[in-house]
């Protein structure tokens, strides 16, 4: 279903897209293939400049359908891939004919930005203060360290945008996010670096392929329209890399008919035109695609680690997630928690972290139980379980006696192990949103529990957090 988007009183338009990015990226990927049409035409002449201007104006027509989706993503990969492709030509053609290609099409290019209003989007105050790009940056940043901490298998399929809003986003930002918003940070994070260095490998590949296939001088006459249309399949393939770097945008899959067969065709095209040598052509731009990949995946990973961090994150297995202060003293005081969202909400990765920012959790290490109870290990100081997660928090009880338990706005029927031998409190809301907590009161009297009653707060206990941890009886 397509949705209504504006730029100031503009509005941006989806071209029968989901949203207005995919649409500036399918209508920019075509761009460059009229370049190569354009360099394709009549022999003659006449008919070559009438062929190359009518080109033009299919292009400066596909140029206004860009402007008006209003997709910086789109402008800025096509303008790298243009800028690619003029280099690519003037040492392929010459410095004049480049020129009188490129002159033209930058005049035509900025009166739409301008006429369209498209050049107040990309107006470098406009940008500075837009929220969009600002919380793109402050999320990539959160793409990095969480790939400093997984960096060799990743967080997981899906994890990318959970990850990020429960462990790096700051505290006071609301912003729900699905992933990275940046396809090739959004591998890296839920698969991993080699994954990502693979992709890169495979993608660089292709592009490399392209213009080196029709880079051949000696070929310009003999087979010259195959040439430049595999300059034009290898910038259009780079549009669609360069998209791909501001939004996620390999997810529309209609979005990917273009690219598999720009694919399919600088396969076709560079064995047409390299027959005779294509194997070893091909073997060597694998060989320099690799190691450039290695080099893109070093470089990530090392400015991955450069990142400051107040907490040190670590994780244990997917189930298990380590907090502490960097800065602290070696004999921290741990604490094993089981949160759950219906007292600490969607984002209660966030409360766990205001939690060890409290100057009364200084030096404490929580070790965060996402979705399983961890077995053996050293004792914690303290257990923490809340919501429907308070069977869990029993369980682990039992497994650490000496530990004191605080079950914090258990939901539901209470069932309890009668194996718990462990110094319990019992935190009840005011308001009992699940008519349950008469029954946990009288429980807590049969088990001897300390409980208490959080005045004035339902089932969420955020308004009373941290301070009902260490309110709770004394206990820490």
């Amino acid at each position: 279903m397509e949705g209504t988007y504006f730029f100031g009183d503009h509005l941006r338009w989806n071209l029968g897209w989901e949203n207005p990015n995919p649409a500036g990226a399918f209508v920019a990927m075509w761009i460059p293939l009229l370049w190569s049409l354009a360099k394709s035409g009549q022999k003659e002449a006449r008919r070559a400049s009438l062929w190359s201007w009518f080109v033009l104006g299919v292009e400066l027509g596909l140029w206004f359908l860009l402007c008006k989706t209003y997709s910086r993503g789109a402008l800025v990969a096509l303008g790298v891939a243009g800028l690619i492709y003029f280099l690519w030509g003037w040492w392929k053609e010459g410095r004049k004919a480049a020129w009188m290609q490129g002159g033209v099409r930058i005049l035509g290019v900025a009166a739409l930005l301008v006429t369209t209003g498209f050049l107040d989007r990309i107006e470098p105050s406009y940008v500075a203060t837009d929220a969009s790009a600002g919380n793109r940056l402050t999320l990539w940043k959160g793409g990095l360290e969480m790939i400093a901490v997984e960096p060799w298998t990743g967080w997981g399929r899906g994890e990318s945008g959970p990850g990020y809003m429960h462990w790096f986003q700051p505290v006071e930002e609301s912003e729900a996010y699905a992933g990275m918003v940046n396809s090739y940070l959004h591998v890296g994070v839920e698969r991993g670096l080699p994954f990502l260095v693979g992709v890169l490998g495979v993608t660089l590949m292709m592009v490399g392929l392209a213009f080196v296939s029709a880079s051949d001088r000696e070929l310009r006459n003999r087979k010259a329209n195959v040439a430049h249309l595999l300059g034009g399949l290898g910038a259009s393939l780079l549009v669609f890399l360069g998209v791909n770097f501001f939004s996620t945008l390999w997810i529309f899959e209609n979005l990917w008919c273009l690219p598999l067969a720009s694919v399919l065709l600088i396969f076709g095209g560079s064995w047409r035109l390299r027959a005779q040598v294509f194997l070893p052509l091909l073997a060597k731009v694998i060989a320099c695609s690799i190691v450039v990949a290695i080099f893109l995946g070093v470089l990530i990973y090392g400015i991955s680690r450069s990142i400051d961090n107040e907490l040190k994150i670590e994780r244990k297995g997917e189930a298990v997630l380590v907090l502490s202060r960097k800065e602290q003293d070696k004999n921290v005081r741990r604490i094993l928690m089981f949160p759950d969202r219906s007292t600490l909400g969607e984002s209660w990765g966030k409360e766990i972290r205001r939690l060890i920012e409290d100057e009364h959790f200084r030096d404490v290490e929580v070790v965060v139980a996402t979705e399983a109870v961890p077995r053996g290990g050293e004792g914690f100081e303290l257990i923490v379980a809340s919501g429907s997660r308070y069977q869990e928090g029993l369980k682990a009880a039992t497994n650490h006696p000496a530990s004191p338990l605080i079950l914090v706005h258990p939901k539901g029927k209470p069932f309890v192990i009668d194996e718990v031998e462990n110094e319990v409190t019992l935190v009840l809301p005011f308001v009992d949103t699940d008519g349950a907590g008469r029954i946990w009161r009288r429980e807590g009297r049969k088990q001897k529990w300390k409980v208490r009653v959080n005045a004035g707060v339902g089932q969420d206990v955020r308004l009373v957090w941290p301070q009902v941890i260490y309110e709770a009886d004394g206990l820490y």
